[in-house]
């Protein structure tokens, strides 16, 4: 989706402009289109998240999860499973402890072996 650039590096959405966020910053844009009422959550994405979908195909949660995100569900699955590993990294949390844990967490990240 494009959206308008305006002249003061902010951008129209909805009828409304809104500051382009930066890295550090866009969870707040997010919360406050929300309170706007310009977006608002997918319980059918939540409930995915949650795995709690046995009432649709798995193809039926993919299908919406990237309609309603523009994401993969796995890709979604891979930033939760990196958040989790940085999150133990500054825990304090003994070494053998975040090897186990990060061993667990980031296995299903890494590209499969060639076989050479």
């Amino acid at each position: 989706m494009q959206l308008p650039v305006l002249p003061n590096g902010r951008f129209l959405f909805s009828g409304l402009s809104w500051d382009i966020p930066g890295y550090d910053d866009a969870e707040s844009l997010v919360a406050r289109m929300a309170r706007a009422g310009v977006i608002a959550r997918s319980h059918a994405t939540d409930a995915a998240i949650d795995g709690d979908v046995d009432w649709m195909s798995r193809r039926s949660v993919q299908r919406h999860f990237r309609r309603v995100t523009g994401m993969t569900f796995s890709s979604h699955q891979q930033i939760e499973r990196a958040r989790r590993a940085a999150a133990l990294l500054v825990s304090g949390s003994s070494f053998w402890t975040r090897h186990r844990a990060l061993a667990i967490s980031i296995r299903p990240i890494l590209p499969a072996r060639s076989g050479n």
